[in-house]
Order: C-alpha cells, then sequence, then structure tokens
C-alpha cells in the first residue's frame, strides 16, 4: 500500500480551520472522484460547484508536500479545501489512489515511431503546441551553443494608448484625492501600464520598451504638478519606472545620440519628481561595453566600480542578470553574480545547472533570511532535502534585507515583517523535518514559527509534534505568549488562553489593549463562572458608552453587552442587584423606544 511522507498535520498547518473542515466535508462525501500518484507527483480530480472537476496537484518529496496547486479560483489564505480533500484520501483511503509509473518511465518504452505518433497526436489535439513543439526542437537540434535568435519585431508600438491610459490613471487619483482618498491608485495600478514595456524587454524588443515608458513618464511629468500640490510623492512613479527603464537601456542598442538625447530626457524628467533615475543613468553609462563589466562577463577580475560603489549597484547588477538569463547567457550570468556577491542568484543558478556540490561550498555567504529561503527551497526542488533543511534552520538566524527608503509604513511595519518572513520559513522547515523523520527539529522550528506569529493552529502543531515533552513546551509557549504585547496578537492569546482554561490571562489580555467585541464577547462568556464581578464591569462599560451617547444603530450590542451583564449578576446570586439596575436604565433612558423595544425581546425586562 502506497505510503505518504505528510501528514493531517501537515494539511492542517497549511490551511485555515474553515477550510480544513470543509475540505474534510468533501471528502466524506466523495467529492475526490480520482487520484493518480506518478513517482513524486500526485494528480486528483474533485467535484466542486463548477460542472468540470477542480485539478489538484500534489508535488512531493521525502520532506512532505513540496508544493500544492488547484485549478478552482480560491485565492485566500492557505490551501484550498480541495487540496485538503485530496491529502486526506491520500492519508485515509490509500487504496483508492492509483499508482502510475512516471513520465519518463513511459516514454522510455517507446520507439522512435511510437513516440513520433505521440507528438503527432499531441498536437493535432492541441494545435496551440505546435509553435512550443517546433521551438524545442530546434533548440534540441541546434548544433551552436549559443542561444537561437528570436525574431526581430518589425513594426514600433503606438504610444498613443500608453498617453491615454496614463492620463486617465493620473485623473482618477487627482479626483480620489480631492475627495479625501487616503490610499494611492497611481501606486498601485501604474505597475501594470509598466509591465509592457517589461514584457517588450523580456523578448530583447528593449526599443519598443522605450517607446511605452517615454509615453508613460512624459504623461506623468506634464501632468504631475496637480498631483504634487495634493501630496503626490515623485518616489513612487520614479522608484517604479527607474529599473524599468534600466531593463529597456539595456536590451536595446543606442546610438551615442540616442543615448545622449536619453539621459538628458531621464534628467528633466528627474527635475519634475524630485528624483534621480540613479539605475537607468548608470545603465547609461556603462551600457554593456564598459571594459571592466566585459572582463567580468568573461570570468576575468576587474573593478567595476572605481569611482565608489553607488546605492543602485545591486538593483543594476539584478538587472543585469535578468537580461543574461532571458538571452541564456548562463556563464556570464555567474561570473557576474559572483563578483558582484549576490550569491543567492548564484547559488541558485548553480543548483539548477545541478552543479550542487559547487553551490554546497557556498552557502555560508548567505547573509539575509530571503536569500536562504529561496535557495533552501532550489535545493529541495533537486532532491537534497537535507541539506535545504540545514539551510533553512540556519537562515533563521539571518536578517531580512534592510528596506529602502524610509517611509512610514516601511518604519512601522519592518518588525512585522521581520516576523513574517521568519514565519514563513520556519513553518516550512519544520514540515520538512517532520517529513525527513527530524522530530527534535521540526519541533523547535514549529516554535520559532509559533513565536513569529502566533496563532491557535501553530499551538496545535506544536503540540502535536512535542509529543512527551509537551508539558515543559505548554510552559514555555504560555509564558511567551503572556510577556508578548503586540496588537497582531490579541486574537491568538485569547484563543488560546481560553482553550486552556487561563481565564485570568484572557482577561489580562483583552485589558491590555482595544479588542473586537466578539473577542471580548468570548472572554465574558467563559469569564463569567470565574470573575463575573469583572464582566460586570466590563459589559456595563461597554453598553451604557453606547446608551449615554445615543447611538440607535449600535443599540443591539448594547443589548448583548447588557445580556452578559445579567448573566454576571446571577452567577454571584445577585439578581436584586440586577434588577436594581436595570430598572435604573429605564428609568433614564424610557424614551429611547428602540432600546426599549431590544431589551423586551431579549427578556430583559
Amino acid at each position: 500500500m502506497t505510503k505518504f511522507s505528510f501528514s493531517e498535520a501537515t494539511l492542517r498547518s497549511h490551511t485555515t480551520p474553515s477550510s480544513f473542515e470543509r475540505g474534510e466535508d468533501y471528502y466524506q462525501g466523495g467529492a475526490v472522484i480520482e487520484v493518480i500518484k506518478r513517482d513524486n507527483l500526485i494528480q486528483a480530480r474533485v467535484e466542486g460547484n463548477e460542472l468540470e472537476p477542480y485539478t489538484v496537484t500534489l508535488e512531493c518529496d521525502r520532506g512532505g508536500i513540496r508544493q500544492a496547486c488547484c485549478s478552482c479560483p480560491y485565492d485566500f489564505e492557505g490551501w484550498c479545501k480541495h487540496i485538503v480533500a485530496t491529502g486526506l484520501v491520500c492519508l485515509r483511503r490509500p487504496q483508492q489512489v492509483e499508482d502510475r509509473p512516471p513520465l519518463t518511465e513511459l516514454l522510455s518504452d517507446l520507439n522512435l515511431q511510437q513516440a513520433r505518433q505521440l507528438i503527432e497526436q499531441l498536437v493535432q489535439g492541441h494545435p496551440e503546441l505546435h509553435h512550443e513543439v517546433d521551438r524545442l526542437i530546434l533548440k534540441l537540434t541546434a548544433v551552436q551553443s549559443t542561444p537561437l535568435s528570436k525574431p526581430q519585431r518589425q513594426t514600433s508600438v503606438n504610444p498613443a494608448p500608453f498617453c491615454m491610459q496614463t492620463r486617465q490613471l493620473l485623473r482618477e487619483t487627482r479626483e480620489y484625492w480631492e475627495w479625501g482618498g487616503e490610499d494611492n491608485p497611481l501606486r498601485e495600478k501604474l505597475p501594470d501600464l509598466v509591465a509592457a514595456a517589461e514584457a517588450f524587454s523580456r523578448a530583447g524588443d528593449g526599443a519598443n520598451a522605450i517607446v511605452i515608458l517615454a509615453a508613460i513618464t512624459e504623461t506623468c511629468a506634464t501632468e504631475w504638478d496637480e498631483l504634487a500640490d495634493l501630496g503626490g510623492d515623485g518616489e513612487d512613479v520614479v522608484s517604479l519606472l527607474d529599473p524599468v527603464w534600466a531593463a529597456a537601456i539595456l536590451s536595446t542598442e543606442l546610438s551615442s545620440q540616442e543615448t545622449i538625447d536619453t539621459q538628458v530626457q531621464l534628467e528633466e524628467w528627474g527635475a519634475v519628481f524630485s528624483q534621480d533615475f540613479a539605475i537607468s543613468t548608470e545603465a547609461l553609462r556603462q551600457g554593456w561595453d564598459d571594459p571592466a563589466l566585459e572582463a567580468i562577463l568573461q570570468g576575468r577580475e576587474a573593478d567595476l566600480w572605481p569611482d565608489g560603489r553607488p546605492d543602485c549597484a545591486d538593483d543594476l547588477t539584478l538587472i543585469r542578470l535578468n537580461i543574461l538569463e532571458w538571452q541564456e547567457r548562463l556563464d556570464e550570468y555567474l561570473n557576474l553574480a559572483q563578483a558582484e556577491g549576490l550569491w543567492q542568484p548564484y547559488l541558485t543558478l548553480l543548483i539548477r545547472l545541478d552543479r550542487i556540490a559547487e553551490a554546497l561550498t557556498y552557502l555560508d555567504r548567505l547573509t539575509y533570511l530571503e536569500d536562504a529561503f529561496t535557495v533552501a527551497k532550489a535545493l529541495r526542488e533537486r532532491g537534497e532535502e537535507q541539506a535545504a533543511l540545514g539551510l533553512a534552520v540556519q537562515g533563521l538566524s539571518l536578517a531580512r534585507h534592510p528596506i529602502k527608503g524610509s517611509t512610514w509604513y516601511d518604519l512601522n511595519h519592518f518588525d512585522r515583517g521581520q516576523n513574517y518572513y521568519k514565519y514563513d520559513l520556519a513553518t516550512w522547515a519544520s514540515g520538512l523535518a517532520e517529513g525527513l523523520g527530524d522530530r527534535d527539529t521540526a519541533l523547535t522550528t514549529q516554535i520559532t514559527a509559533f513565536q513569529s506569529r502566533p496563532s491557535q493552529a501553530d499551538y496545535e502543531r506544536v503540540h502535536h509534534l512535542a509529543e512527551g515533552q509537551w508539558p515543559a513546551v505548554r510552559s514555555q509557549l504560555l509564558d511567551y505568549l503572556r510577556q508578548l504585547d503586540t496588537w497582531t496578537s490579541i486574537e491568538a492569546k485569547v484563543n488560546i488562553f481560553l482553550e486552556e482554561g487561563l481565564v485570568a490571562d484572557a482577561i489580562a489580555t483583552i485589558d491590555q489593549r482595544f479588542s473586537y467585541d466578539s473577542l471580548l464577547l468570548r472572554v465574558m462568556q467563559a469569564a463569567i463562572s470565574v470573575n463575573p464581578q469583572w464582566v460586570i464591569a466590563r459589559a456595563r462599560q461597554r453598553a451604557e458608552d453606547i446608551i449615554d451617547r445615543g447611538k440607535a444603530e449600535a443599540y443591539a450590542t448594547a443589548v448583548q453587552w447588557l445580556e452578559q451583564v445579567r448573566a454576571a449578576y446571577e452567577q454571584l446570586g445577585q439578581t436584586q442587584d440586577w434588577q436594581t439596575y436595570r430598572d435604573r436604565l429605564k428609568t433614564n433612558h424610557g424614551r429611547k423606544r428602540k432600546l426599549m423595544n431590544l431589551l423586551k425581546t431579549a427578556n430583559l425586562f
């Protein structure tokens, strides 16, 4: 019988409680109509709300589920119910999983004639594959080692639509701000316009990318004064356009005069936005013909920045690496990444090229958490699960990439961002370690995940992993929660304290910070039997605040608080005190008919 390297705890840790519950319903209802396992790939068909079943794909390895996806439109937190249902079938009814040979084994049994027939039939059934098959055959049979050249576009893009769309976006942003809106539609929607230029650069057509960028940038500059008067920040525009301009410049050949004209134009636009186009200016200066750059690309030592390394150096190098990858100039990619000390892209490409042993010797060069996570995932994709786990654990001790700029948002979200990145890495490492049978590492990394972003689900996952160590670990986690004082942790603290019967701790948490009414109500309902005096004081305060201010639309909520007051008085055996309080409310607020009717409906009068 087929065995799987993941558990129900893995499914729970990657989904919300409601999604897991609905997935279990789908499993029980027989919605999973087919599950096929080919080596490390599991594919299933799951009935849903559409006529055709959804397709679920699970990519597994020795460490568990490496990647899970579903064709359904679910785009919220965690895995969808169809993925959960598929996983439950694998674990609870493995006899329903059909084992089939992997594709490589199937193809190895075909002779040349059969392989030709297979490809012909596939293309006949899916004509859109014809071009891709043609491209792959040319690539496989090419004698030269240089990449196959792509046909050059013969026509220039019309800039008018981009001018019009940019002008419309600027108008929408201006009107939104004039009405007092606090968001930034320009910053949110301008990337969609710029994406067209990025696509041309990726295709090696920097000339048309420049046409699009010039239209967008000139339109923004022409109408910028009005937005600036409303608080527009030129950095929002330049920080987006500058790297895309650099990619376009490096994806085409500019004449000397075109280079000068582009530089002058960038300086004029920069003056309008009060921001320098630093990356694209440096791209114009160096191009690809800089002698030092040419030496580095050939693997020779050279000083690319004799006048001092500018702040934009890493950004420009990353753009160059993207272009080298698009052009399949991989040796030059590696030479440049190594020379510039960009170890994450360097190691990731080495791993993709199956130069694993070489990559492992450079892992200690990684200095940022995100870089370690990216390389660890690349190792895992190549079957190096143990090395991936070691790097993930190492990465948990690293810091995040420093945030550029000093906006209010950056300054106030940096710590939270650090914890969220650490949470993702720690959760990933814990699941991998459990799949590999390393329970100790799975536990320690799951504790790190919990402490980075506490939740009841992660608390339960720690419990699952701790086994006999749970009493000591439980005490450690609860002490951590008691000293944790952040607004993002309130709900998790309350949920866990109430689940553990620690009502006093839940009360202390609620009293520390503002909380949602629903959360406070849960604490009150649990506290009635252990601290009814607190319930009376807090519930009366919330109800009277609403009633005294005459907030008729919130009277239903006030009645909800008064129900807690009555229950607490009854718990104390002080029915007469409740009646006295109730009568005083009636005397003081009897003319508020809506309130009186709601109180009668709730049997409080």
